[in-house]
């Protein structure tokens, strides 16, 4: 069978691959003349796939990526292979520290791996990592953005005309489809809107088994549900956690009042629109939480210090007096350690100690340098992150109003650092 015709020329390929470099023109050769075979047609994600590997090994990274992407557009349902190609293009936007794409696409790979593979475990673990992050991430735009346009009238205008004419254009383009072809007399056998409604195309066995399978290869087996494309889905804070950030279901205000004199079918474009002062409050707290959630997972699990301490720097310049700033600086001070960073650690131990002067995370701080200072064995990462765990329990404490809890904690942390 020609399967066998085929396999044969990508292992050809594959050994080409394998040696000098300079093999690769011919590599590219071969697989370019492939792509114009007929008989190849039902192969050209397989193909796509190779092309990206040989520019991949030539560190074209640009060529590579396009060539992982046509072989996604070109895919036949085919899952060990778009799990291989999602799996490339993870890893590459990974390597680039692109963490926020990387993540989507171990997501992508997830949906469409079967649980047995020997892989699936630590690729989901990344996902789910990388998933809190860019969590994390969607929320700071969105709520930036509903400020903007909440702080910005003539913006908020623009916009809405723009949702407006989409929704026309969407609607114009779907009255102009072609109408099914009328049913048989008396209609469809067990079509429950048999004559009446035979232009829905749910109602069209054919379109509705074309979109059917058509959503499955490009997105695998999803459940019925809300955020249906992330594979992963965790409410981004918990009661009491702080940096934990908001979900997505909290960008409906139900309580905001829209502006007067705004037309019966522009309304619903203004929805979720923090027009409120405490809208606008709630806004922001959602950015602070979300800031430093994101900070938190660039520091703990990403080890980039870099990418922290960025996200770190700008929460200190929005919300500085924010009840999470004492964690803030003291994970500031801690990455600029990590990077031998001496200034930097200096400076902000310093605002710390001046904005802060009772918090433990600054009792932290001395007394290791207090043994630094001796000569003895400083205080640990592990010792910090207890400091911030205990933190966590009692702001957590605070939250949910029960104070004894909080004096508690306080007592034990004073004992014990």
């Amino acid at each position: 069978p020609y399967e066998m015709a085929f396999n044969a020329q990508i292992n050809q390929v594959l050994c080409i691959n394998a040696g000098r470099k300079g093999d690769l023109r011919q590599a590219r050769a071969l697989l370019k003349q492939m792509l114009k075979d007929d008989k190849n047609f039902d192969y050209l994600d397989q193909i796509y796939f190779r092309l990206g590997e040989t520019e991949s090994r030539d560190r074209n990274w640009a060529k590579a990526v396009e060539y992982y992407n046509l072989s996604l557009r070109n895919s036949k349902g085919n899952k060990d292979q778009m799990a291989g190609t999602y799996l490339a293009l993870a890893d590459y936007y990974f390597g680039a520290q692109r963490f926020e794409k990387a993540g989507l696409y171990y997501d992508s790979a997830v949906g469409v791996l079967p649980r047995e593979n020997a892989n699936y475990n630590s690729i989901a673990a990344k996902s789910q990592m990388l998933g809190e992050l860019v969590r994390h991430l969607a929320v700071i735009r969105e709520q930036d953005s509903l400020l903007r346009l909440a702080a910005d009238p003539v913006l908020l205008e623009r916009t809405v005309d723009r949702l407006v004419a989409l929704d026309r254009e969407r609607q114009q383009q779907q009255q102009n489809q072609p109408a099914p072809p009328p049913p048989p007399p008396g209609g469809v056998q067990g079509d429950p809107m048999a004559g009446g409604a035979a232009a829905f195309p749910f109602y069209n066995a054919a379109l509705r088994a074309r979109g059917y399978n058509e959503f499955i290869r490009l997105w695998g087996q999803r459940e019925n549900r809300d955020y249906w494309r992330l594979k992963n889905k965790r409410t981004m804070a918990e009661s009491g956690n702080p940096g934990g950030g908001g979900t997505g279901n909290d960008t409906v205000r139900s309580d905001e009042v829209i502006p007067p004199g705004i037309p019966p079918d522009r309304r619903r474009y203004y929805t979720g629109i923090p027009f409120s002062e405490k809208g606008k409050a709630d806004a922001r707290e959602k950015i602070a939480q979300a800031m430093v959630g994101a900070g938190n997972v660039y520091r703990e699990k990403l080890q980039d210090c870099k990418q922290a301490n960025e996200m770190y720097r700008s929460f200190l310049n929005r919300f500085a007096g924010h009840s999470l700033e004492p964690q803030v600086l003291f994970n500031t001070v801690k990455c600029a350690r990590m990077n031998d960073d001496k200034n930097e650690a200096v400076k902000y131990e310093k605002l710390l100690a001046e904005k802060y002067p009772s918090s433990t995370y600054v009792a932290v701080l001395r007394q290791q340098e207090q043994q630094d200072s001796l000569g003895s064995k400083p205080v640990t990462d592990g010792d910090a992150d207890k400091v911030e765990a205990l933190y966590r329990s009692m702001y957590a404490a605070f939250r949910s109003g029960n104070y004894p809890e909080v004096l508690r904690l306080r007592a034990q942390a004073d004992k014990e650092y």
